[in-house]
């Protein structure tokens, strides 16, 4: 069953200028940048209390994944949500929601997240689904 929101993914040509606005907003660091060459992005949480956690990603060449995104001047590019199972829910928004994989159940590197997935809905929205390990 999908929980709640874990993020808000935010496309940024650069996430130091990023991060200095919101800062200005409450919002910290609450990892280390991370880069991730098979996916062409470098990634920053950010944490405030009482708010959503944002995740800036930034493209690690010139171009990349967020190009899309940033081209069509679109800064907030998905929304993240938990799951206590990752396979019953993809599946179930392609069935009900015909949406579509656009990454499939990829197992994650972060000692949070047991594994993560994007989807493509019909309504235009991409959605995020992360399953915390331990689930």
């Amino acid at each position: 069953m999908l929980g709640k929101l874990h993020h808000i993914g935010i496309a940024t040509l650069n996430i130091e200028k990023d991060a200095s606005f919101f800062s200005a907003l409450g919002y910290a660091p609450s990892a280390p940048v991370r880069d991730d060459p098979p996916a062409g992005i470098r990634v920053l949480f950010l944490s405030a209390p009482g708010q959503p956690d944002l995740e800036l990603v930034q493209n690690l060449g010139k171009e990349g994944p967020m190009t899309v995104h940033l081209q069509a001047r679109r800064k907030i590019f998905h929304f993240a949500y938990e799951t206590d199972d990752i396979e019953v829910d993809s599946k179930k928004l392609m069935d009900e929601q015909s949406a579509t994989l656009l990454v499939p159940i990829t197992p994650s590197d972060s000692p949070e997240i047991a594994a993560w997935c994007y989807l493509a809905c019909r309504n235009m929205m991409i959605l995020e689904l992360v399953q915390p390990n331990g689930n």
